[in-house]
């Protein structure tokens, strides 16, 4: 049976029903937990704990951190973590790539390729605000050499070609020639969910309000066309390891399929995140035009290492950076150190945040002062903030 790892109180209720088993974790802020607790709900009803948040009505609570705006606090933390376990990738070496278009703003899908000579290095769609990151040794071609490297941007019948130096310092924006006008908004908005035994509180929330979500994401200014996809996700020798569900611009049919899943299963701690990432990355009907794509990765636990046959969730997410999908993992409760790491690394790789439910305004995780905001809150802002570069 799964140990639940983390706060077990909200908004005050207490949990003494519950007291008999879970348990709390002490020691280091960098210890790994030893697994999480397991819900004995049957299949087809979601299961609960008792005393949550949705059940009182108050709702999930949570923060938010973006490593790219504090980056060296970031490095700071790569250094301290270190968790052996995770896989690394160097990004102490990192270029803000920023495309504008004449009038200085923002420019989304265009392709930046970069090379080392005649050797490709990257090749990666912008996001909404026109911004990338690139780590040069996190890229096989450029992670030992060293030298000038070529950029060059392409968007429709504008394009350009630059050398990046490789000295260290953020270059200059990169100006298209032309104006790309007001551009109508789109999103493709992914659902990567663990939906094992201890997630019932957060999927119970996320099936209880997305048509409330997906209505306050539609008022948006501009009225943006919406299509919603899902990868749920729970282990291997549960009834499935992942269960995809294509893009839809069908709420309905959406909502009904997310109404099926139930937290159950998942035996250990680690859960199959790698292939759940693979799934929604590779094998979704992305929109590679026009439009803004956006994953919300929810869970609390880190993926499983030690699988073969696995895809890693490193190269799932240089892949969603190829694709310009940014990746927004929300760190249920429970998530340990390690969990915490390699969602972090999704987020700031990709040019998303790290999200984390909160407890009384308080996390676990290494991200400093919390500013506790409604979980529903978060999602919509988010989407708000990255529509709004289109305007």
């Amino acid at each position: 049976m799964k140990r639940r790892v983390g706060p077990l109180v909200l908004a005050g209720i207490v949990v003494a029903t519950l007291s008999g088993c879970m348990q709390l974790l002490n020691g280091s802020p960098f210890a790994t937990s030893g697994g999480k607790s397991s819900s004995l709900a049957p299949e087809g009803m979601a299961s609960d704990r008792s005393g949550s948040g949705t059940e009182q009505g108050t709702g999930l609570k949570g923060g938010e951190r973006d490593d790219n705006a504090d980056f060296a606090a970031y490095l700071d933390y790569l250094r301290l973590a270190q968790p052996t376990q995770a896989l690394l990738v160097d990004v102490s070496e990192r270029y803000p790539i920023r495309i504008v278009d004449a009038a200085s703003r923002s420019v989304p899908n265009a392709l930046v390729t970069v090379k080392l000579g005649q050797t490709p290095v990257m090749s990666a769609l912008t996001p909404a605000n026109g911004r990338l990151y690139f780590h040069p040794k996190a890229f096989e071609p450029t992670k030992q050499a060293t030298g000038d490297l070529t950029v060059t941007v392409t968007k429709g019948d504008m394009n350009l070609t630059r050398t990046l130096a490789r000295d260290g310092k953020a270059p200059e924006a990169y100006t298209l020639s032309g104006e790309r006008g007001v551009i109508a908004p789109k999103l493709d908005l992914c659902f990567v969910l663990d939906v094992t035994g201890s997630m019932g509180d957060e999927l119970g929330r996320i099936q209880a309000t997305i048509g409330d979500i997906a209505a306050r994401i539609k008022s948006l200014p501009g009225a943006p066309t919406v299509r919603y996809g899902l990868v749920a996700y729970r282990d291997r020798g549960d009834d499935f390891i992942t269960r995809k569900h294509d893009f839809t611009e069908d709420l309905a049919a959406f909502k009904q399929q997310l109404n099926t899943l139930a937290a159950v299963g998942g035996g250990d701690y680690p859960e199959a995140l790698n292939p759940a990432l693979s799934e929604a990355v590779t094998n979704l009907s992305w929109d590679d035009g026009e439009a803004v794509r956006l994953t919300f990765v929810v869970g609390d636990a880190p993926p499983k290492l030690d699988e073969a046959q696995d895809v890693p969730y490193t190269t799932s997410m240089k892949k969603a950076l190829e694709k310009g999908i940014k990746i927004y993992p929300l760190a249920a409760s429970g998530l340990d150190p390690l969990g915490e790491y390699v969602f972090r690394q999704l987020a700031q790789f990709t040019g998303g945040k790290f999200l984390f439910l909160t407890y009384g305004g308080e996390t676990s995780h290494q991200v400093g002062p919390v500013q506790e905001n409604n979980l529903d809150d978060l999602v919509v802002g988010i989407v708000k903030a990255e529509l709004s570069h289109l305007e």
